[in-house]
């Protein structure tokens, strides 16, 4: 390393990328029909961890890693499509 160097990689941004993250989007119809797809394996899991599992942290930790599962899949099919 360098004199000043800090060991840090520098990173380019794509600032258009980004604003696109924070913009509001407008499914089409077959996006619509992915995310609806995909909420409803969300729900069928989460009753199904209702059922089977006692309420317990686990349980508790289980619940938010489908909501986050949901959440990201939606948001990798409107990152795709915009």
């Amino acid at each position: 390393m360098g004199a000043g160097d800090n060991g840090r990689t520098s990173v380019t941004i794509d600032y258009e990328g980004l604003r696109g993250r924070f913009s509001a989007y407008q499914p089409d119809e077959d996006a619509e029909s992915c995310h609806e797809a995909v909420r409803d394996a969300g729900y069928a899991m989460t009753v199904k961890v209702l059922q089977v599992a006692p309420d317990s942290r686990e349980r508790s930790l289980a619940l938010t890693k489908i909501e986050e599962a949901v959440f990201w899949a939606n948001a990798a099919i409107a990152r795709e499509e915009s």
